[in-house]
């Protein structure tokens, strides 16, 4: 009786060992799923990501679009907070802004950025610092969309809600081409968004992952890395 006791036991360690080897040696994948929660979390207006930014810095610039601005540097503080039942964020910018002008006419808007805080959602939490560095053209009062160009970092961690549930640290550098804002309503028209991310386990493995996001009417959006994609509204 003893001896089929010890031998239980001796099988009932050897499982509990086998497994917890199995649990120790399973990687840490970050998939490309992963990857586009991450960019749509970054750009999207409900987390105040890329497409608020960008009607934030009009909205900022917009009063100084005369010849008596010209090359005065601008600047603000803003804290954005939202506390929503699917959503909550909170964040610090610093703003800085200035109209350049040729021969005393306004003819682009030079804007600046940094920001630290942290967002959630139903699908990830992640806390990091971002920058922009943009211009917007479309000065001239018959055009009525301003075009930015420039580009957008975001550094931070990120925790998965869905899934394999990962946790990362991670480097996102966007760059904007072309995208055009209404004047009338601050939103999105149109335009290309590159971007590059690369992300790091704890076990510091790293995944890289490059794609673009095709912006057009409607707030309509296609997410693409490689062969996948991925739609969303802003």
């Amino acid at each position: 009786m003893k001896t089929r006791i010890l031998l239980l036991a001796i099988i009932a360690l050897s499982l509990l060992s086998i497994h917890a080897c199995k649990d120790k040696d399973e990687p840490v994948t970050i998939t490309s799923d992963d990857a586009a929660d991450l960019v749509i979390n970054s750009t999207e207006n409900a987390t105040f990501g890329l497409a608020a930014q960008l009607r934030t810095s009009s909205e900022l610039f917009v009063p100084y679009i005369d010849s008596s601005f010209c090359d005065i540097l601008q600047d603000s503080t803003l804290l954005k907070y939202y506390g929503g039942m699917s959503i909550q964020y909170n964040y610090t910018f610093q703003w800085s802004w200035k109209i350049l002008c040729c021969c005393g006419a306004p003819l682009s808007a030079d804007v600046d950025y940094t920001s630290t805080g942290n967002n959630e959602s139903s699908l990830l939490s992640s806390t990091f610092n971002g920058s922009g560095d943009l211009l917007a053209t479309g000065m001239e009062s018959f055009v009525t969309e301003f075009t930015f160009n420039g580009t957008y970092a975001r550094s931070g961690n990120m925790s998965s809600k869905v899934r394999g549930k990962v946790a990362f640290d991670y480097n996102l550098a966007m760059t904007l081409v072309n995208v055009k804002v209404s004047k009338s309503s601050y939103l999105i028209q149109s335009g290309t968004v590159d971007f590059s991310l690369s992300c790091t386990t704890s076990e510091g493995t790293t995944f890289t992952f490059d794609g673009k996001v095709l912006m057009s009417a409607g707030q309509n959006c296609t997410l693409t890395i490689g062969e996948e994609s991925w739609s969303f509204q802003l």
